[in-house]
């Protein structure tokens, strides 16, 4: 496999001057590092029952990175479609779910 610019040693980042400049769906194991600028962007947590995703901001920016899900699966006990917010450069949360759960992410 030949790995894009975007992707390098199991880090992908995604957002402002990426290819992925407005969304992005994560892969199972995924590092994902997200670039904002003023706009926000999404990142869409793989179908469950998976390991885990881990997603942090790395810009000042204003804008917000918003973790869901696309199926019916919760993060945290809410609706994953919900999503979670991450505003602050330099923040970003471990999403786990437990070993062959295909209902719930959890963060960590």
């Amino acid at each position: 496999m030949v790995m894009t610019p975007e992707q390098v040693f199991g880090v992908t980042l995604v957002g402002t001057g990426t290819a992925n400049s407005a969304s992005y769906t994560a892969l199972p194991g995924d590092v994902v590092l997200v670039t904002t600028g003023s706009a926000g962007f999404t990142v869409n947590l793989p179908v469950l029952p998976q390991n885990s995703v881990r997603v942090r901001k790395i810009d000042s920016g204003a804008g917000a990175v918003t973790v869901k899900t696309t199926d019916s699966s919760t993060i945290d006990g809410v609706a994953g479609s919900s999503g979670v917010s991450i505003s602050s450069q330099h923040s970003g949360y471990l999403f786990a779910s437990v070993n062959g759960s295909t209902t719930a992410w959890y963060t960590i």
